[in-house]
This record gives structure tokens, C-alpha cells and sequence, in this order.
């Protein structure tokens, strides 16, 4: 009943008839089984993705890789970009220009939370989501509020009493 739905939603403006069966298999509620349920932030089937909604992401990203080109960004960073991008627009499932602030927020508290990235790593994703809204849609006032994080502070390594010895030990003048 769902792909018969995403099909009809993709090819909304157009007039389709539906076999009888088809019909009856649309109307039907099927149980939600325990294993269907997904834990997290919300469903994201609930919005499905079409062969046009991904064309529109596929030629929003090739004009942010062009845009990188020619600010001339390294391919290192232009490669990084387009991955935290796309990751975005997994995450959210809606088009990139249609993205509120929450949403942003979500996909930040995801990659801190659930994946535990680093703070480099969150420092990427910020500036990449910033590019794309800042300088490509030009909407600067809706990552304003974006705090990048803190620093990892890692406590230094510390040598035992046998390591210093061994070391003392090694020495020959």
C-alpha cells in the first residue's frame, strides 16, 4: 500500500486509473509489526523521496561543487561538502531550500549525540550547512544561532615509573 502511494504521489498531476485489486490493496491498514518500528527522531518514510526530488538534490549539489570550484576550495574540501550534504538531505528527507532551523538543529544534535563526531568533525558539518544556506541561498539569519562546540579536551598520556626507567635506561651518555 505505501509504493502504491509513493506512486501516486509522484505522479500526482497526471490522471491514473487503478485496478480494482490495486484499489483495495491502497485502502487496506496493515498492522505496524514491533520490527517496523524505528527509533529516533521521527519516521522518515513518512515523507518519500522521488526520482525528482533527487534530481533537484543531484543538481543542487553539482552547483555547490561548482561554486566551490570556482572560490577555488580545495578538492579535499569540496569532496567533505558534498558528503556532509548529502547526509544532510538523507537525514532530513526533504528538499534542501524547504529546511527549517529545527531541522538543522536535529541533524546537529544527530551527529553530536547519535554518531558522537568530534568537534572538528561538527565544526565541518556547520560550515559546510553554512555555505550552502549563507552563500548559496543566502539565507544567513538561519544558521546565525549556530554555536560551533568546544574543543575535545583529551587529558595527556601520562608514563608509568617503568616506562620512565626503560627510558633512562636507554640512554648511553
Amino acid at each position: 500500500a505505501q509504493t502504491v502511494n509513493q506512486f501516486l504521489s509522484t505522479f500526482s498531476g497526471h490522471e491514473i486509473s487503478l485496478d480494482d485489486e490495486i484499489t483495495k490493496l491502497r485502502n487496506q491498514e496493515q498492522p505496524v509489526s514491533v520490527s517496523d518500528k524505528r527509533i529516533g527522531f521521527k519516521d522518515r518514510r513518512s515523507n518519500p523521496r522521488t526520482p525528482a526530488t533527487d534530481r533537484r538534490q543531484s543538481d543542487l549539489i553539482n552547483y555547490l561543487i561548482r561554486q566551490l570550484r570556482i572560490r577555488k576550495y580545495s578538492l579535499k574540501t569540496i569532496k567533505l561538502y558534498k558528503n556532509i550534504l548529502r547526509d544532510f538531505a538523507e537525514f532530513t528527507k526533504l528538499p534542501l531550500n524547504q529546511v527549517s532551523h529545527s531541522a538543522i538543529n536535529d541533524y546537529l544534535y544527530f551527529n553530536a549525540d547519535t554518531k558522537d563526531v568530534s568537534a572538528s568533525r561538527m565544526n565541518q558539518v556547520i560550515s559546510a550547512l553554512k555555505f550552502l544556506y549563507g552563500e548559496l541561498f543566502g539565507e544567513h539569519l538561519l544558521l546565525e544561532k549556530i554555536v560551533r562546540p568546544r574543543e575535545d579536551r583529551k587529558l595527556p598520556e601520562v608514563l608509568n615509573r617503568e616506562d620512565i626507567i626503560a627510558i633512562i635506561d636507554s640512554i648511553y651518555n
